[in-house]
């Protein structure tokens, strides 16, 4: 079992974050979700968190423009295109391919 971690989620699309929050609250971990960049900002800038997960894409946003953001330890990148693993593997970004399983969660959490 991986110790509880505060976790920030960014993403989009509404049964994905639900899903990601069922899953990682369920191992144990603390849970903040947004849906905009501009609640992910927000977030970053009043809370540190452990770990990051963000969608590459927002709205008309990069989550790129996040992981500079000096108050999360770890930032993981997850989207359903596949030429964004290219780019992360490039920058040592962990990426992970849409559809995220149960398994993928808690491989991202160790």
């Amino acid at each position: 079992m991986t110790t509880p971690k505060n976790i920030l989620i960014v993403e989009d699309e509404l049964p994905l974050l639900q899903f990601f929050k069922r899953v990682l609250e369920t191992a144990g971990h603390r849970i903040t979700t947004v849906s905009t960049m501009e609640d992910a900002q927000r977030q970053l800038n009043t809370e540190r968190f452990d770990l990051c997960i963000c969608d590459m894409q927002i709205g008309d946003h990069s989550g790129v423009e996040l992981l500079r953001h000096p108050n999360h330890d770890r930032f993981v990148v997850i989207s359903s295109n596949p030429d964004y693993e290219n780019y992360c593997r490039e920058w040592g970004i962990p990426f992970f391919l849409k559809p995220v399983t149960y398994n993928d969660l808690i491989e991202i959490t160790k």
